[in-house]
């Protein structure tokens, strides 16, 4: 009778399910403004980090795929078979030289970039044009009431925030900007809405490190499919890039082949030259021996 009592009173000391629930549901409910306020707090301190870290940091990535010829299909008798056949691996290399990424800088005028976060660079400015020594450093265009300025600053001569540049503002006009070694061509559409557009320009060879670190080249098994990839903030100036670099890459492949075929056909056409003075020399040499042994016959 002991252990059956401690049995059935173990049993009605078990709490109840639906009670504990209803306890929690009222809990909730009486503390439900700070409930409220944490989550709607949690919210905003979410849409600000996206704001202002996500979407700056989002890199789009476009790709470019390049085929090549399988020389192993085509194994026929030519002078520069080998010289592409050994060349697929070595091709992938011209993508991280110097000749070619200055090659690219140059076509775009990489070494002028934005760097005010959203605007798009093709629709930014009309046109890019450096001279051979530009002033590198950060630009500053500003735009207040009916007036456009531009600030210059290097941190490396103590220049900061110097006013440049000042003209009148007008929303249904081109600016030019011709100071500084840079001619620039800005439209003025998103001074509508952003007031202030920082933009910098850096020497050719920093712009060249930047762009390699931003390329990514994958080699198929088959070392006949590349894939080249950029990478960039504004999705369509990555596939502008990714485009060029593709149609450049394709040319100095072009150039190399032409060198190689040139090379080749003068290395020819001196075999020819050699083998036609023996020839001439050989028949020199047999017309002398008729002539001077006109009874023996070859």
């Amino acid at each position: 009778m002991t252990n059956l009592n401690r049995i059935e009173s173990r049993e009605m000391a078990k709490p109840d399910v639906f009670e504990m629930v209803m306890r929690y549901l009222k809990l909730l409910w009486i503390k439900k403004f700070w409930i409220i306020l944490i989550t709607g707090f949690t919210v905003i301190i979410w849409i600000v980090f996206y704001s202002f870290y996500l979407e700056k940091a989002a890199q789009y990535t476009t790709y470019a795929v390049i085929q090549f010829d399988d020389p192993r299909t085509s194994r026929g008798f030519s002078p520069v078979t080998d010289f592409d056949y050994m060349s697929n691996l070595s091709k992938v290399a011209i993508l991280r030289s110097n000749s070619f990424s200055t090659k690219v800088v140059d076509s775009l005028k990489l070494n002028v970039s934005i760097v005010t976060p959203g605007i798009r660079r093709e629709q930014f400015f009309s046109s890019i044009r450096l001279d051979s020594l530009p002033q590198f450093g950060l630009y500053k265009f500003v735009k207040t009431n009916n007036k456009f300025s531009t600030y210059y600053t290097k941190k490396s001569e103590n220049i900061s925030d110097k006013l440049i540049f000042s003209t009148n503002f007008h929303e249904d006009s081109t600016i030019a900007f011709d100071l500084n070694g840079l001619h620039l061509k800005i439209n003025p559409f998103y001074f509508q809405q952003v007031p202030e557009i920082s933009v910098r320009c850096i020497p050719n060879r920093i712009a060249s490190e930047l762009l390699k670190n931003r390329i990514d080249t994958r080699l198929e098994r088959t070392q006949t499919l590349l894939t080249i990839g950029y990478s960039d903030r504004d999705p369509g100036f990555s596939a502008d890039v990714s485009n060029a670099i593709a149609k450049i890459f394709i040319n100095m492949l072009y150039e190399q082949k032409r060198y190689q075929t040139s090379s080749v056909i003068a290395s020819l056409e001196g075999q020819l030259h050699v083998s036609r003075g023996e020839l001439e020399q050989a028949e020199n040499n047999l017309r002398r021996f008729r002539e001077q042994n006109p009874f023996v016959f070859l």
